[in-house]
C-alpha cells in the first residue's frame, strides 16, 4: 500500500513538474508551486526531491527526453539520414510534430537551456540525449562521412529551433509546407563540401557599447547581460547584478520598476545592436560568396567555443520571452522594425521573405546554439552541403 501510493505521489508530481515547466518555466519548479499544483502537502514532494535541480532533472529524464529523442530521431528517419528510405511525406509529419509542440516538447527545451545554468540537470542531460545527438552528429570512418553528419546537424538545428520558436505570436497559422520540401529536397542533395572563406563575427564576443549618457545606467545593463549569461535570469539577482557593476542597488530601482523591466531594457538594446550588425556581416559575405555558403559560415562562427557566452545571453532572452508577454511583444516589435528598415534599404532583401521563411529563418538562428548544447562539437562540420542546395537552388 505504502509503495503504491508513494508511486502514485510521484506520477503526480512529474506530471505536475512537466506542467509546471512548459507553462511557467523554471521558477515554476518550485517544490512548494509543484506541490501545490500536484495536490499534495510539501513533504511527499521534499521527501522525493531533494531540490528544484533535482526535480528538474527528473522532469528531464521521466517526462521531456522520452518525447523529444524519438522526436528528433523520426525527423532524422523520414529524411533518411539514419536508415531506411526517406519519405516527403513522413518528414512533413515529423517536423509539424516538432513546429506544433505538445508540453513535452516545451518544456524540454526549457529544461535544455536551463542545463546551462545547473550542473545537476546538464549531467542528466549530457549522459542521455546529448550522448545520442554526438553520435549522431560525429563523423566515423566507414560509416558516416562528414558529410553525413552535418546534414543530420543541419536537420537537428531546425527541428529544436521549431520548437523554440513555436510560441511566436501567430505561428500556429503559419503554412510550412513548402519549407519543409525545400529542406526535404536539400537533405537530400549529394552536394560534396567545399572550403569556407575565413570571416569572424566578432560583434558576438564583445560587450555591446552602452551609450545612454548615463554611466550607472550603463554599467547596469553590461552587468545585467553579463550575469544573464553566467548564471541565467534567475540567478542574476539585482543585488549581484549592482554589486557587478559596482554601484549601490537602489540605482536600479531609481531607473527601472523591476529586474524584469532592466532585462528588457538591456534585452532591446542588444537586439538593436546585434540584428543590423548580423544583416551587414551576412549582406558583404553573400555579395561575394553567395547566400549558401553565407549561411554556412555564419552557422560556424556562431558555434565558436568562445561565443558560449553570447549564446547564453540569446538563449535567456527566448526562454523569459516565452513566460513573459511585455519581453515577448518587444522582441516582436523590434524584429518587425528591423525588417521594415531592412526592406527600405534594400527591396530585393523584402521580396524573398514570407512568413512561413521568416519563421524557418528564426528557428534554424535558435536552433544553432541549442544544439551546441548538446553537441559542442557541431561547429567544425560542412554544413555548406545542405545550406548551398537549400539557399542557392
Amino acid at each position: 500500500m505504502a509503495q503504491s501510493r508513494v508511486l502514485r505521489n510521484d506520477t503526480l508530481i512529474l506530471d505536475a513538474a512537466l506542467d509546471a515547466t512548459a507553462q511557467d518555466g523554471w521558477s515554476g519548479l518550485a517544490l512548494t508551486a509543484v506541490a501545490r499544483r500536484a495536490g499534495l502537502s510539501q513533504r511527499p514532494v521534499a521527501n522525493r526531491f531533494a531540490d528544484r535541480s533535482d526535480l528538474a532533472a527528473a522532469v528531464w529524464s521521466e517526462r521531456a527526453a522520452p518525447i523529444l529523442l524519438p522526436g528528433l530521431e523520426q525527423a532524422l528517419l523520414s529524411a533518411g539520414l539514419l536508415a531506411g528510405e526517406s519519405s516527403a511525406t513522413g518528414f512533413q509529419t515529423a517536423m509539424e510534430y516538432l513546429a506544433r509542440p505538445g508540453k513535452a516538447l516545451l518544456a524540454a527545451i526549457e529544461l535544455l537551456i536551463m542545463s546551462n545554468f545547473d550542473p545537476t540537470l546538464a549531467a542528466e542531460v549530457q549522459q542521455g540525449v546529448a550522448a545520442e545527438v554526438h553520435g549522431w552528429c560525429t563523423p566515423q570512418r566507414g560509416k558516416t562521412t562528414r558529410a553525413q553528419a552535418a546534414r543530420r546537424a543541419y536537420l537537428l538545428i531546425v527541428a529544436l529551433g521549431l520548437v523554440s520558436v513555436a510560441r511566436r505570436p501567430g505561428s500556429e497559422q503559419v503554412d510550412l509546407t513548402k519549407e519543409f520540401d525545400s529542406l526535404f529536397r536539400a537533405l537530400q542533395s549529394d552536394t560534396s563540401p567545399q572550403p569556407l572563406p575565413k570571416a569572424h563575427l566578432p560583434h558576438l564576443a564583445d560587450d555591446i557599447p552602452f551609450n545612454t549618457g548615463d554611466p550607472i545606467h550603463d554599467a547596469l545593463l553590461t552587468s545585467v547581460l553579463r550575469l544573464v549569461g553566467t548564471s541565467g535570469y534567475d540567478g542574476a539577482s539585482t543585488a549581484r547584478i549592482a554589486r557587478d557593476a559596482k554601484v549601490a542597488e537602489a540605482n536600479i530601482f531609481l531607473r527601472h520598476a523591476s529586474k524584469l523591466d532592466l532585462f528588457i531594457d538591456a534585452s532591446a538594446r542588444h537586439q538593436a545592436y546585434g540584428f543590423p550588425a548580423n544583416a551587414e556581416f551576412q549582406q558583404r559575405m553573400e555579395e561575394e560568396h553567395g547566400a549558401g555558403i553565407t549561411e554556412a559560415v555564419m552557422i560556424r562562427e556562431i558555434l565558436r567555443p568562445e561565443f558560449s557566452h553570447q549564446r547564453a545571453v540569446n538563449f535567456e532572452e527566448l526562454r523569459v520571452s516565452w513566460h513573459n508577454d511585455a519581453l515577448l511583444h518587444k522582441q516582436e516589435e523590434q524584429f518587425e522594425a528591423f525588417v521594415q528598415q531592412q526592406s527600405a534599404s534594400n527591396p530585393n532583401w523584402s521580396s524573398t521573405l514570407s512568413a512561413a521563411r521568416v519563421h524557418v529563418a528564426l528557428s534554424t538562428g535558435f536552433g544553432i546554439p541549442l544544439l551546441s548544447v548538446l553537441d559542442p562539437e557541431v561547429g567544425s562540420l560542412p554544413f555548406d552541403v545542405v545550406t548551398v542546395p537549400l539557399l542557392d537552388s
